[in-house]
């Protein structure tokens, strides 16, 4: 499991992409009306990109704290802009920011499947888009898709290391604190046992 994900999407990053998701969905949706108008699919384009925007929303904020919520809200997420981008395949840029998404929130065995589809979608959309059968437009999404998920598995495995030496260095802060306060009380008790015995001593 992501360390992320047991804490839920949350922080800066999490901030920023959420920011880049509604930045790219507004985008997106001025490209399609640039490019398309407000005839034949608009008004079906129209209702998907105001679901997904409304159920982004609600994973986003509504569950920020619950990561299994965040997990279960992030499908219907997914199945939405799927949709979306087969009707309107501008839409794909919006594949970016929810391929953090992914990987934030999933353990790696579903992040990474889920990871390789979004960038095999966005490549399909990307070719869509521009018509031609061009190398780059197919694999690019798969490249960048591959580039973030090898990027933050390492950022996470070093995010993993730090935490352990944390808690290792906090286990000995403590041993040593513990071994403190038994030197201190024993060293007490010995003042004590040697104040009773001159007493003692003295009163004889």
């Amino acid at each position: 499991m992501n360390a992320d994900a047991e804490l839920g999407l949350r922080g800066p990053l999490a901030y920023a992409i959420h920011a880049s998701f509604f930045v790219l969905l507004s985008t997106s949706g001025v490209r399609y009306v640039t490019v398309h108008g407000t005839s034949g699919r608009f008004g079906v384009v129209l209702v998907l990109a105001v679901v997904l925007a409304l159920l982004y929303a609600v994973m986003a904020t509504v569950s920020s704290r619950d990561v299994v919520r965040q997990r279960l809200w992030m499908w219907p997420v997914l199945s939405t802009w799927a949709a979306l981008v087969w009707l309107a395949p501008s839409f794909a840029w919006c594949a970016f920011p929810v391929l953090f998404l992914c990987i934030r929130l999933y353990p790696s065995k579903i992040a990474y499947p889920l990871v390789g589809i979004l960038g095999v979608l966005a490549g399909i959309a990307f070719y869509r888009v521009t018509g031609r059968a061009e190398l780059v437009t197919l694999l690019g999404p798969l490249c960048t898709a591959a580039l973030v998920a090898a990027a933050y598995g390492q950022m996470e495995r070093d995010a993993r290391e730090r935490l352990r030496l944390l808690r290792q260095v906090a286990e000995a802060q403590s041993a040593l604190a513990d071994t403190e306060r038994a030197a201190g009380v024993a060293a007490e008790r010995e003042r004590l046992a040697r104040e009773i015995h001159d007493t003692v001593t003295q009163g004889l």
